[in-house]
């Protein structure tokens, strides 16, 4: 849920909240972050939705996020580095989550035509699952 924009007069995050950007598409593709230890933005998350005609910076906002149903696998990619489960948040944006935490869930917990049975959260780009 947002709780509000995000400005540097905010304050520190609480423990469940963390900054979202939103960058426009059928569906909407979502960026989660924590502040860095020095309280400032982080770069990737800074310039993520930014191209290379425009530089314009997208609104961040605070997120709190909390266990919800309705988690659905969208794709997979494979980055430089990374392999990465597409996810369709139950707010309805797009994000990512490492595959191999996807892959671990899947076997743990049922899956049904992509959509994930049982209350999860996002977290540090995990799915972490109510106990």
């Amino acid at each position: 849920m947002i709780i509000g924009t995000y400005d540097e007069s905010y304050g520190p995050l609480l423990e469940d909240q963390w900054l979202l950007k939103l960058r426009e598409g059928n569906p909407k593709s979502g960026f989660l972050s924590k502040l860095t230890q020095k309280g400032a933005l982080p770069v990737k998350f800074e310039d993520w939705g930014k191209t290379y005609t425009d530089r314009t910076p997208l609104t961040t906002y605070v997120w709190q996020e909390t266990y919800r149903s309705g988690w659905i696998l969208k794709n997979w990619r494979i980055g430089k580095s990374q392999e990465w489960a597409v996810m369709q948040h139950p707010d309805g944006f797009l994000l990512e989550i490492y595959l191999s935490n996807f892959l671990e869930v899947s076997k743990r917990d049922t899956v049904d035509f992509g959509v994930l049975r049982g209350e999860y959260k996002w977290e540090d780009n995990k799915l972490i699952r109510k106990i």
